[in-house]
């Protein structure tokens, strides 16, 4: 990411400027934790909120753990550190169940913007995490993967409950999350396109 910091910006494939996580990579891609976009705001107040921007349209998941096998030992080796600092923004009360997606990725993600917001990443002072998911996508929407080790009957209120703050996070329909961009006249041509494609 680059500095244009007062123009509304946005960058997609994010990854942080450091290896915050202590991953085996720190590249776009594969064995790097990454969150579609991020934009920057600067609220009312002055402060900045980074607004992490994960997009899921067909996607479904099973039960099948990350945790399993060698490679989940070395996934638990990475991530575990983090979850056990006190200031984690995740309960560890089961960390079994995080390593189940789509929780796996969220953790992921979580930890990441968590780790950006301390290193004071743009100057930002918080963060908001947010899921675009259609309402029509059940089988990701309405299922809890690790149930039985995960509280939660569907994904945004099992997540949710994972969380110290759970109001940085929301699950939302992209109609909803781009309704604001049908007053621009600008964005029609766009939104008519998306429309048309995705809902």
């Amino acid at each position: 990411m680059d500095n244009g910091l007062d123009s509304g910006y946005v960058d997609f494939e994010v990854i942080g400027s450091k290896n915050y996580l202590g991953e085996k990579l720190h590249t776009r891609g594969a064995n790097s934790t990454s969150v579609d976009a991020v934009m920057l705001a600067e609220l009312n107040n002055g402060t900045r909120k980074l607004f992490f921007i994960e997009w899921k349209y067909v996607e479904s998941y099973t039960k099948t753990s990350k945790a399993d096998g060698e490679s989940g030992k070395t996934r638990k080796t990475i991530y575990s550190p983090h979850l056990n600092q006190p200031d984690c923004p995740i309960k560890t009360s089961d960390i079994e169940g995080l390593f189940t997606e789509p929780y796996y990725q969220l953790m992921r993600q979580t930890l990441l913007a968590h780790q950006m917001i301390k290193a004071r990443e743009y100057q930002a002072d918080s963060y908001y995490h947010i899921h675009v998911i259609p309402n029509d996508n059940k089988d990701l929407k309405d299922v809890n993967t690790a149930d039985g080790k995960l509280k939660g009957n569907k994904l945004e209120d099992t997540w949710e409950n994972v969380l110290k703050s759970p109001d940085s996070y929301k699950a939302i329909d992209p109609a909803d999350f781009l309704k604001s961009a049908y007053t621009c006249l600008d964005c029609i041509a766009p939104m008519t396109y998306l429309k048309q494609r995705y809902w």
